[in-house]
């Protein structure tokens, strides 16, 4: 006889702007927010902290999406991780970039590192 799983999927909802954080009223189990591919895309700390708000008065988990940045983006980007860090330690964060990671696993190491779709060598499409 084949074991079964009690294990349910995991229904998750990937928000990049605030604004549409209402998708995430329709019973899912976990929040993705952030922009993956652009670091112009950006969320502001303010943007960031209304998501967490969210969050947080819901339960849920939290996944914080990074994408692909320069120096300059890495600066950028530092800001919004720290404020996810200290509001959610454990939360996870996909990385796209490996400034990113080292930056992650140097100071802020309560966070979960996800490898991203970036860095991951997957076969896509």
């Amino acid at each position: 006889m084949t074991p079964v799983s009690t294990r349910r999927m995991e229904k998750a909802v990937h928000v990049s702007d605030p604004a549409h954080l209402r998708h995430l009223e329709s019973g899912c189990d976990r929040a993705y927010f952030g922009n993956e591919f652009c670091q112009r895309l950006n969320v502001s700390p303010a943007e960031i902290e209304t998501v967490l708000d969210f969050v947080e008065g819901r339960g849920l988990p939290f996944t914080f999406v990074t994408g692909y940045v320069t120096d300059d983006g890495l600066k950028g980007l530092e800001p919004l991780i720290a404020v996810v860090n200290g509001r959610l330690p454990g939360a996870e964060i996909v990385i796209n970039d490996w400034g990113v990671l080292r930056l992650v696993n140097e100071k802020y190491r309560e966070l979960t590192p996800i490898l991203g779709r970036l860095l991951h060598k997957m076969k896509k499409g």
